[in-house]
């Protein structure tokens, strides 16, 4: 059992991205405070700090600003509603600071959060994901002690389950009223995702999501590593491909015939958007070579935007290898500026594969934060895909791309041509 002990130096910030959020946590202070803890600590409860012991230690509250807060001894950190520490508010420049702040005095974070919103890359959704990675097998510990009460993700919203379903999940936080809250879940002007993520501390996607959670989760395939690897040498696979060359990411995913199994074989964007960087044309097409020497490619799409010239490489290259052309004037290129009518209906048929379990997915990580970044959108030709805005961080180009590999298939399909009743299997060793 953890046993506290008081620190000489103590210096506790109680911290959160917005001034409100951190005001809702210091105007509790002076009632909470009992009079003897004061006497007996000789504490000074201001506004915005709390002194103790004649200003030896101190608590404060702090709102983020990454710069002010570089360089603080900070011995105990409280990180309030991380799920709204978001790039775009300096969530994550604020939490890299704190960290690094805690571990030049050996101090410790307690991070206080509701469900997160999947696609707005907040610092919760940071921490669950890299946790998920741990747990997976697939990272190391980093010290985490991760505790969440979450409600099945088939738990009916309904007021005969909702009271028990509550009751359950909100813990030890007795002092919220099952009753107030079974109310307001009944309160049909509010999205279900919200309540959702409040109530029932589901880690749901947004009403305007593409693919949700539920539905992308539901379709991993058991026994997958979730890298290359679950593709086998000499495996049947169309493949799709969507490219940038700086600030949006770049991606080459395959879907195997035999059973439908989406895997990314890369997946390339900038590690730390602070920086130039340029996607490394020579590994990507290291890798669309290395598909080809690996496996049977039957259909390749590939978006033509900025890698015009590569495409134009590779429909010349593959051109009698590959049995179904992208299009009338390549074998490889497709204008996913143009082709509207296509890609809508390619969309729809896209997401009903994943909704009805048809399409299997091996839990790549990144190809997983990619999917649920993508946003609905519809227009006169029915409906669309697309990021949150123009200008947001969020990447969707690993979803883009097994789209277009999903396109390829369904080409090939239609198509009516066969596979070789016999074929080789080249196996390569690395």
């Amino acid at each position: 059992m953890p046993v506290g002990r008081s620190h000489p130096d103590a210096y506790i910030q109680v911290t959160a991205v917005s001034e409100q959020q951190t005001e809702n946590t210091r105007d509790v202070f002076p009632g909470l405070i009992p009079e003897r803890t004061k006497r007996a600590f000789h504490m000074d409860v201001q506004k915005e700090i709390i002194y103790a012991n004649g200003g030896k230690q101190k608590l404060r509250t702090m709102s983020a600003n990454f710069r002010s807060a570089e360089g603080g001894r900070v011995t105990f950190c409280i990180a309030n509603e991380t799920h709204h520490w978001i790039p775009s508010q300096g969530g994550k420049k604020f939490y890299d600071t704190i960290t690094n702040n805690l571990t030049k005095v050996q101090g410790r974070l307690l991070c206080i959060t509701n469900a997160y919103e999947p696609g707005e890359d907040s610092v919760a959704q940071v921490i669950r994901e890299e946790q998920e990675k741990y747990w997976a097998g697939l990272a190391e510990d980093s010290g985490w002690l991760y505790d969440s009460l979450e409600a099945h993700p088939d738990a009916p919203l309904t007021k005969d389950w909702a009271p028990y379903i509550v009751e359950m999940i909100r813990g030890d936080a007795v002092w919220l009223n099952i009753e107030d809250i079974v109310q307001e879940i009944q309160d049909g002007s509010k999205p279900v995702a919200g309540k959702r993520r409040m109530w029932f501390n589901q880690i749901v996607s947004a009403g305007d999501s593409l693919i949700s959670v539920k539905h992308w989760d539901g379709i991993l395939k058991p026994g997958c590593f979730g890298d290359k690897r679950d593709l086998r040498a000499g495996d049947h696979i169309a493949l799709g491909f969507d490219g940038s060359k700086t600030d949006d990411a770049t991606a080459l995913v395959a879907i195997r015939l035999e059973d439908n199994l989406i895997v990314p074989l890369g997946i390339w964007q900038n590690p730390n958007p602070a920086n130039p960087w340029h996607v490394p044309v020579e590994e990507v097409e290291s890798e669309v070579h290395l598909a080809f020497r690996m496996y049977k490619v039957v259909a390749f799409f590939a978006d033509t935007a900025y890698w015009e010239s590569q495409i134009d490489d590779w429909s010349d290259t593959y051109r009698e290898q590959l049995l179904v052309k992208a299009s009338p004037r390549s074998t490889v290129g497709f204008d996913m500026r143009g082709n509207k009518t296509k890609i809508s209906q390619t969309t729809e048929a896209f997401v009903g594969s994943i909704v009805d379990g048809r399409l299997k997915q091996n839990g790549d990580k990144l190809m997983r934060v990619h999917v649920l970044n993508v946003k609905r959108r519809t227009n006169s030709y029915g409906l669309w895909f697309g990021k949150a805005s123009a200008e947001s961080p969020a990447k969707i180009d690993g979803f883009a791309a097994g789209f277009l590999a999903y396109m390829a298939l369904m080409a090939f399909n239609e198509s009516g041509k066969k596979l070789p009743k016999e074929y080789t299997r080249r196996l390569y060793q690395f």
